[in-house]
């Protein structure tokens, strides 16, 4: 499922109106501190804009894709680990195509690292599912 967290009224809107356009999409309830910080840690693969929820998820090692929009992208990207990539920039947002294409590049390294980690240690695949929200 697609969850679409959110901080401000505003923002709950504009959620709202993602959501009706995808499937499987949920807003979520206003969450306290640590449950956003939990779902940060557990997700698949975190998109956001310069907030400190998507840099959360970067710093668990998440696939994350932050987005530039409103603010420069030199102040704060994440350039520190392949699970990350920066779109846009400062009055310059980044296309869809943009981020279909990097979702599909940090889904296939998550693939990947998690192939790697099972060579590596002789754990099978179906041996890592029950440990959700752990990465390899």
């Amino acid at each position: 499922p697609v969850l679409l967290a959110w901080g401000s009224e505003e923002e709950r809107y504009a959620a709202a109106q993602l959501a009706a356009q995808m499937p499987n999409a949920e807003v979520l309830p206003r969450l306290p501190l640590m449950e956003a910080v939990t779902l940060a840690q557990r997700a698949a693969l975190v998109i956001g804009v310069d907030t400190g929820l998507t840099h959360i998820a970067a710093a668990f090692m998440r696939p994350t894709i932050e987005l530039y929009c409103d603010s420069p992208r030199w102040k704060t990207q994440g350039d520190w680990s392949p699970n990350i990539i920066n779109l846009g920039d400062s009055g310059c947002p980044p296309g869809l195509a943009e981020v279909e294409a990097a979702v599909t590049r940090l889904l296939d390294f998550s693939n990947l690292a998690t192939l790697l980690y099972c060579s590596r240690n002789g754990t099978t695949i179906e041996a890592l599912k029950p440990i959700q929200g752990k990465s390899p």
